[in-house]
Formats: C-alpha cells, structure tokens, sequence
C-alpha cells in the first residue's frame, strides 16, 4: 500500500513539472517558460551573451525590448530568425558540436554565441 502512494505521488509530480514547462497566454498559444536554454533579449543586448548546450537542445530567445530584433548567425545560413517583435520569441535547436557566433540583424552591438559541446 505505502508502494503504491509512493508511486502515484512520483507520477503526479512527474506531470506538474512536466505541464509546467510550458505557459498558455491569452490567446491559447504555448509559450515558453524561462528556463535553462533562454536568451532574453533586453536592454539592446542578448543575456546571457553565451550559452552553452549539447546537441539537441532547443534555445529560445525572448524579446523583452520594446523594439524588434532578429537571431542571425554570422555564417549567415545556420541562424535566421526573421524579425521578433516585441514580446515575441524563436527557437533555434543545435545539431552538432561546435560553435555559432550570431548577431541582432538590425542592432550591430547585439552579439552572442552558442557553445555546443558533448558533455556538460
């Protein structure tokens, strides 16, 4: 009996972490949470700078500026983000090792880069 308790109070706190992830706005949208993989967009400038992951994670930038701005890669292939207004958001997920320097496409000073490494 205690096994079982044990068990079905794993399982609900397993689907509440799990729900939580995620935020429904006004409009019925997923949207996402700060969490760990977050790039704010605020003050003219992405935070944090540099982000470090493995490959398969999905990063989401967060525009909290009251003006828009955009994720491009400095490769120009690998990020576009197309222009992200005020509140809006992208998310990017990283395939491979290695390192993505980008930029605000309209604001030069805007700079970051994503390190995708094997371990953390």
């Amino acid at each position: 009996m205690k096994t079982i308790k044990i068990f079905s109070v794993f399982v609900l706190m397993t689907f509440i972490v799990i729900t939580n992830l995620f935020l429904i706005n006004a409009n019925g949208k997923k949207t996402h949470r700060l969490i760990e993989n977050t790039v704010v967009m605020q003050n003219m400038q992405f935070q944090p700078s540099t982000i470090t992951v493995v490959p398969g994670s999905e990063i989401v930038w967060i525009n909290k500026d009251s003006t828009a701005h955009s994720v491009v890669s400095d490769n120009g292939t690998t990020i576009n983000s197309g222009s992200i207004g005020p509140n809006g958001s992208f998310s990017f997920t990283t395939t491979q090792v290695g390192s993505i320097t980008y930029h605000c496409g309209s604001h030069a000073q805007m700079k970051g880069t994503i390190q995708v490494i094997t371990n953390r």
